[in-house]
């Protein structure tokens, strides 16, 4: 059986949708039922009930789908096995990571792990962590970085560096010298957020939540899709915004923008890596994964918080 008509089933009957399993794989929908109908003629057997509105899988489909998640996985597996016989590993990793990470953590590692492992090539796109969670779930990543905690059953978390988030907001904007701002001095200002979706808008608001402080409760100006437009927009005297400590160091350093804690409200989160449950990890993915476990940067934590 072809793999890739495998991988195209196992999408059909995990989304029970042939559009949608067009837009995940990057192929055209008749592509997607010319190969489920091959794997049906190739097997003699109806894998599908389709109806106008939702596929259901035949009792064919339930066999297949069992041993065709076997397939792929010993193919994912004797393919690592070969690579692992290479005195030097190379390869690619595909990742995606949230705005945060991908724009001014990840960055902080590159140095070191390129330089140890120099026949490994990354493919790193930038994406918010919802849009991220569902790439994973979908098999289209190897690896996501994301800024949020999951659960869901089909996705492995594990955190591997603390953030804190701060009101971040033009220099002296709440007087010279000051460090900590009320609850209500936040309350009161024109406040930009990040898109809905956003790992750092979701957990300023859970924060802010335990607090008592819903949304509509906020003076809320706009919703922006990028930390560096919503930076931006700051410089500019329009509002004030809660973001990473990460994102701001430049800002900070150059005077620009200056950061602020809102007393008694700690906003701290942890990033995390995720991957599919039931995926192999390529080897390259493993020394990526070990190497953010052990914390190797070229920048000392210490240096990287200004407060």
């Amino acid at each position: 059986m072809n793999y890739e008509r495998l991988r195209t089933f196992i999408a059909v009957v995990e989304n029970k949708s042939f559009s949608e399993v067009a837009k995940i794989r990057f192929i055209s929908q008749p592509t997607v039922t010319m190969q489920i109908k091959t794997l049906e003629t190739e097997l003699n057997t109806k894998l599908f009930e389709r109806t106008t509105n939702r596929i259901q899988l035949t009792p064919s489909a339930k066999i297949l789908i069992k041993y065709a998640k076997e397939i792929i996985r010993l193919a994912e597996v004797a393919q690592k096995e070969i690579l692992q016989t290479s005195e030097d590993i190379q390869g690619t990793i595909k990742m995606s990571c949230s705005l945060t990470v991908g724009e001014h953590v990840l960055p902080l590692y590159l140095k070191q792990f390129q330089q140890a492992y120099p026949m490994i090539q990354l493919d790193v796109a930038i994406a918010n962590s919802e849009q991220i969670v569902t790439q994973i779930r979908n098999h289209q990543l190897d690896l996501g970085l994301i800024e949020t905690p999951i659960e869901d059953a089909a996705i492995k978390s594990e955190p591997f560096l603390q953030d804190e988030l701060f009101v971040v907001a033009p220099p002296n904007y709440f007087g010279e010298g000051v460090e900590e701002i009320t609850l209500d001095q936040f309350r009161a200002s024109p406040i930009i957020f990040r898109e809905k979706g956003s790992g750092t808008r979701k957990v300023a608001e859970k924060q802010l939540e335990k607090r008592g402080v819903l949304r509509e409760d906020l003076n809320v100006m706009m919703e922006l899709g990028s930390t560096e437009t919503v930076k931006t927009t700051i410089q500019a005297g329009l509002g004030i915004s809660i973001l990473s400590k990460y994102s701001i160091l430049k800002e900070e350093q150059l005077h620009l923008l200056q950061s602020y804690r809102i007393k008694d409200v700690p906003i701290k989160r942890d990033f995390y890596m995720i991957h599919h449950e039931e995926q192999i990890l390529k080897s390259t993915t493993e020394v990526f994964m070990k190497r953010i476990r052990s914390g190797a940067s070229p920048v000392e934590e210490k240096s990287l918080f200004i407060v």
